[in-house]
């Protein structure tokens, strides 16, 4: 999959330019896929904690909507980097700045580094940033008294695969609209039958 200009001149600037240590240490944390399991318990109890009356019911399903976006967007990721075997920067570039989670460390890649490196690819599109768009956009649209602080942990996540050297910007941006498109989906679907989400 050929890399459009434009993306590699923004992966250096996020990746090799706008680096910060209070960065180098927030990356690594936001880029942990477990992350979400307690984005998603703080925002149920934010709900419950806030509406009273909120069903008991409603709020299982809606973790349950949670959980179904979130290994849609991994299936979907899995899929497409199967069909596209796109690299990913820290194993096809020189000079990408990568965090070594065994050394808990920051390294950068040498000449010498990409060689044949990730041959099946496992860059386009991000996993991490379809799943947390998909869970933040279903959080959204089924708990109305959320507001736009859920938009972070995406953002956030997605920001930090590139920070690490882990994707391009556009297999951050296609992941974020692909977790979108999910949860609208099941949005559309759940929809269908309005009286069993609101017993």
């Amino acid at each position: 999959m050929e890399t459009p200009a434009w993306d590699s001149a923004l992966l250096h600037q996020i990746n090799g330019i706008w680096h910060f240590p209070v960065l180098d240490a927030l990356m690594p944390l936001c880029s942990e896929a477990w992350m979400l399991l307690p984005v998603l318990g703080l925002a149920l109890l934010h709900v419950c904690l806030k509406d009273r009356a909120f069903n008991w019911k409603r709020l299982l399903r809606v973790a349950g909507l949670c959980l179904l976006a979130v290994i849609a967007a991994q299936m979907a990721s899995q899929e497409a980097k199967r069909l596209t075997e796109r690299q990913r920067p820290l194993h096809s570039l020189s000079d990408v700045r990568y965090y070594d989670a065994k050394l808990d460390a920051w390294r950068q890649t040498s000449d010498a580094y990409p060689s044949g490196a990730d041959v099946s690819g496992s860059s386009f599109f991000s996993g991490h940033a379809a799943e947390s768009m998909a869970l933040a956009a279903v959080l959204f649209l089924f708990l109305p008294a959320l507001r736009g602080w859920i938009w972070l942990v995406p953002l956030l996540c997605g920001y930090s695969r590139v920070y690490m050297g882990e994707h391009y910007p556009s297999d951050v941006l296609v992941g974020w609209l692909a977790g979108v498109l999910i949860a609208l989906l099941l949005w559309t679907l759940a929809r269908e039958k309005p009286k069993k989400m609101q017993a």
